[in-house]
Parts: structure tokens; sequence; C-alpha cells
């Protein structure tokens, strides 16, 4: 199998666990937003304040815009279908033995990098957004860790389920950084193969221009033999 093969195998691969990954992102939030009610807990602020009528704690929150949650579900979405089509793309051109065209390559490098810079924001976004929402849990009169929340009935609205909640935002962490790192790599690759790219064609040019002087140089030397 060529070196060119071999990056191409290598693309299929990050394609690949690009597309596992995914699924780590858009299904546990999703999950997680349906237990809520459709409140997203991303950014939430809230104070603890005491139940008139029993004596547990109850959480007054204010839930992070729904956007932040919807949009790593849409880029979990969106790299799932990417990395699918890419993955059966080049696979085909893997069968065949042969490498994208130019055109098709430097459309792959700006779809990577649209991709790659908007998944570093979904990482980032759910990353600082929990950690806020942990922040304000662990504030709790029971003073217990985020991870401890996961498994304890929380107060925080009727009919919200805060179970889990800590391991569905926890796979969604790992499967957009995980992605994020899949989509960074496709972009290198892609990079290097337009700069291969420029590369053969300047060789090429320079190729074309070393024939034309040595035609031009023997198109002279026979005019001066034929006037001799």
């Amino acid at each position: 199998m060529g070196i060119g093969n071999i990056a191409v195998l290598a693309q299929v691969t990050a394609l690949l666990l690009a597309l596992i990954f995914s699924f780590f992102i858009f299904i546990p939030l999703s999950v997680n937003i349906h237990q809520f009610e459709g409140r997203c807990l991303l950014y939430a602020t809230g104070k603890w304040v005491t139940n008139s009528t029993s004596p547990q704690f109850n959480l007054d929150v204010e839930w992070g815009l729904q956007g932040y949650c919807g949009f790593s579900i849409f880029m979990g979405v969106m790299s799932m279908l990417t990395a699918l089509g890419y993955m059966i793309l080049m696979s085909f051109y893997l069968i065949q033995g042969n490498d994208l065209p130019w055109l098709s390559a430097f459309i792959k490098m700006v779809v990577t990098f649209v991709l790659t810079a908007m998944m570093l924001i979904s990482g980032s976004t759910l990353s600082t957004g929990f950690n806020q929402w942990c922040s304000v849990i662990t504030q709790a009169p029971q003073t217990y860790s985020c991870e401890e929340a996961d498994t304890i009935p929380l107060h925080v609205g009727e009919n919200i389920d805060t179970g889990d909640f800590f391991v569905e935002f926890g796979m969604a962490q790992f499967g957009s950084w995980s992605s994020w790192l899949c989509w960074l790599v496709l972009f290198i690759f892609s990079l290097a193969r337009i700069i291969k790219f420029n590369k053969q064609e300047d060789f090429l040019k320079s190729m074309s221009r070393e024939r034309q002087r040595l035609l031009s140089s023997v198109t002279q030397n026979s005019g001066e033999y034929s006037g001799i």
C-alpha cells in the first residue's frame, strides 16, 4: 500500500472515530434535556433556599439559555453526518487507490477547519458551563461534590429528574473534545494535502518552463547549423 493510501486510510479511521464520538455528544445531552423538562443546566445560576413545609432545601434556579445545549447537540449531529459522508467518499477513493482531487481536497480543508473551530467552541461551552452548574450544586447546605449529587435527588423543580446528570455531561464533554481532536487531525491532513498540491503545481510549472527553454535552445541551435 502506497503512502497516499496510508494517509487516506488514516483519515478514514479518524472519520470513523469522529462518527463514534458524535453519539457521545447528542444522545446524552438529549436525554438530559428530556429529564430536565427541556431546561439546559449549562451556565445555570441559583441559590439554595429552605422549604417552609419541610426540612429539605430547594434550589432556586435560573437556567441557562437553551441555545447552549442546542448548539452542542447540533454540533454532535453535524459531526456525525459530515464524518459519515466523508468516510463513504474517502473509502470510495481508497478502494480505487486514488486520493481526493484538488477541489475536493480544498473543500474538505475548509469543512474540517470550520468543524474544528466549532467543536472547540462546543467543548469549551460544555466544560465551562457545566463547571458553573457544579459550583452552584456544591454550595448546597448538605455539602457534597458534584459527582455525589449525581446520585442524590435534587429539588430543583417539579417533574425534574436530576439523576445521572454528571455521567451524561461527562460523556458529552468526552465526545466533544475527542471529536475536536479527530477533526483537528483531519484538518492537518487536509492542509498537508493542499500544500502538496501547490508544491506539485510549482514543480510542474518549473519543468514546463525548463522544457520550453530547452526547446527554444534546440531550435536556435538548429537554425544556426542550417545557416552554416
